[in-house]
């Protein structure tokens, strides 16, 4: 008998099935969508890497650099082209270092192998023929291809640096030059007779040479790093101590001028010498950053200079002397104690006379020198009558000029002239000035004599129709001994110190004494002097108070 089936139970079965068929085909859409998304980011990923992969292309062949990929064998697979003028198939296929020099070419391979074999990164730099055919220089980066734990080639990155390599090359030849500049200046100040002071901006000594420690009595470094003033201690020719303020090498410094002056350092020992120094700023931009002192011994040059003025002071007395005494018997002689005389013994004697006049004035004039040279005429200043004054060196002057047949003319103004000067020295200056205008003057000829007051200043003009001097001669005219020669100085005699002493006169009143000369026609000579118009005490205390040299 058949059993039949339980009609409950095949229905619960059949709605299970289908609830397991509804579930799988939610699961199998699920599974689809999820697998369109899949597809969807693998799409854009391989868009994105395909882009990245082109960028990084792009940028490998258009950077500026080398960047070459080499096998093991050490054979270029790959170079982008890296700089105008590569061109990849050219390179590729080649081994690395077939452009290089031989030399470089086994060092370099050497140093690849090395990263093949242990796979540490290297650099090294080397020499090929450039783009243009000059000598080129490279510096090349070398890493390793890693490939599963197995090197399979290498990268190379390769920059050019010419340039860089050139710029150190002249950085390094700038300072090769520098370094022998700097010991060449070195061996230079050491060799200077000189001592020798760098100063920078601070007043502290930067340097000194060997000359400047031994005058001194110093070793180097007591001195270098020191405060100036305090080290080099420095007196007036009075004896009083310069204050540092006003020490020549900070009146340098804060002026930006040179100065030159004598002043006496003192040695480490205590002792004293006279110095002669001469600072010059060192200015950078309009502004100084230091100063340079040089400064020697006076000590040998004073002696010689006392000696050669007491040689030429008891020479002249040991010669003024007899000469005096000459004059005075042949001045009794023309006068007749001793009888008449004939007239060519009087003739005679007044030759002789007048050679030992001569003589007188050689003497008085090298006199007169030797105590200019040695600093000991001060002028005794004093108001004067500058137009009576010159009256007397006229009325002085006048038979001496009549004698040579020659004219006087004297243009003074209708006031008086006053200055502050010392009257002695400056008459003795102008006669020696008339004099000279008077002999190298033909006879016939004329002098001059002028003055007048411009502001603070007198102007005293000797003005004649002589020979003249040529312009080549003029820088040697207030020279001692010095003679200019013209068709009358075989006649006109001196002793070449007259024009010496003039100026010098002139100088020592803060004057000025100019010429100007046209051969043939005349000179004339322009004397000035300042009158003191600030005040007779003003210049009175300038010169009592002497101007340092």
């Amino acid at each position: 008998m058949t059993k039949r089936s339980d009609p409950k139970a095949s229905a619960g079965a059949r709605a299970q099935t289908q609830s397991e068929l509804t579930s799988l085909r939610r699961q199998v859409a699920e599974a689809k969508r999820v697998q369109a998304e899949l597809r969807r980011q693998l799409k854009l990923r391989t868009q994105e890497l395909e882009r990245s992969q082109s960028s990084l292309k792009s940028m490998v062949e258009h950077a500026p650099n080398f960047i070459h990929l080499v096998d093991t064998d050490l054979r270029v697979t790959f170079i982008n082209r890296g700089g105008e003028g590569v061109k990849p198939e050219d390179i590729v296929g080649t081994r690395v270092g077939d452009y290089m020099m031989a030399a470089d070419r086994r060092r370099v391979r050497r140093r690849l192998r090395h990263v093949l074999k242990t796979g540490k990164s290297t650099q090294y730099e080397f020499a090929s023929a450039g783009v243009n055919g000059t000598l080129a220089w490279y510096r090349t980066t070398a890493g390793p291809i890693d490939s599963d734990g197995m090197i399979t080639g290498l990268v190379l990155i390769t920059f050019d640096i010419t340039e860089d390599r050139y710029r150190t090359d002249a950085l390094r030849e700038g300072k090769r030059v520098a370094e022998a500049a700097r010991i060449r200046d070195r061996a230079l100040l050491d060799s200077i007779g000189e001592g020798l002071v760098v100063i920078n901006e601070s007043g502290e000594i930067a340097d000194i040479n060997p000359s400047a420690t031994r005058l001194l009595g110093y070793h180097p470094e007591e001195l270098v790093g020191q405060w100036f003033p305090s080290v080099m201690l420095a007196l007036d020719d009075n004896g009083n101590e310069i204050h540092p303020l006003d020490r020549p090498a900070l009146r340098a410094l804060s002026s930006g001028e040179a100065i030159s002056e004598v002043v006496r350092y003192r040695r480490k020992d205590g002792s004293y010498f006279p110095a002669a120094v001469t600072i010059s700023p060192v200015v950078l931009e309009g502004r100084p950053v230091g100063a340079i002192e040089v400064f020697r011994d006076l000590t040998r040059e004073r002696e010689l200079e006392q000696a050669k003025e007491e040689f030429v002071s008891l020479a002249s007395h040991q010669l003024r002397t007899p000469a005096t005494g000459v004059k005075a018997y042949i001045s009794m002689l023309l006068d007749g104690y001793t009888g008449n005389l004939t007239v060519q013994q009087q003739s005679f004697l007044k030759k002789v006379f007048t050679s030992n006049e001569r003589q007188l004035q050689i003497i008085n004039d090298m006199l007169s020198v030797a105590r200019m040279d040695a600093g000991r005429v001060v002028p005794e200043l004093a108001s004067a009558d500058l137009t009576a004054l010159i009256n007397d060196v006229v009325d002085e002057q006048r038979p001496t000029i009549r004698s040579r047949h020659q004219t006087l003319n004297l243009k003074l103004p209708a006031a008086k002239v006053e200055g502050v000067v010392d009257a002695k020295l400056v008459r003795m200056a102008l006669e020696n000035v008339v004099n000279n205008a008077s002999k190298y003057t033909p006879e016939g000829g004329s002098i001059a004599l002028g003055l007048r007051q411009t502001g603070a200043t007198a102007q005293i003009t000797i003005r004649d129709t002589g020979v003249g001097i040529a312009k080549a001669d003029l820088p040697r005219l207030f020279k001692r001994f010095s003679r200019i020669d013209n068709p009358l100085s075989t006649h006109g005699g001196g002793t070449g110190l007259g024009l010496y002493l003039a100026h010098n006169v002139v100088t020592l009143h803060y004057g000025r004494m100019l010429v100007d000369s046209t051969p043939g026609e005349g000179t004339v000579f322009t004397v000035e002097l300042p009158l003191g118009a600030a005040g007779p005490a003003t210049i009175l205390q300038n010169a009592g108070g002497g101007r340092r040299s």
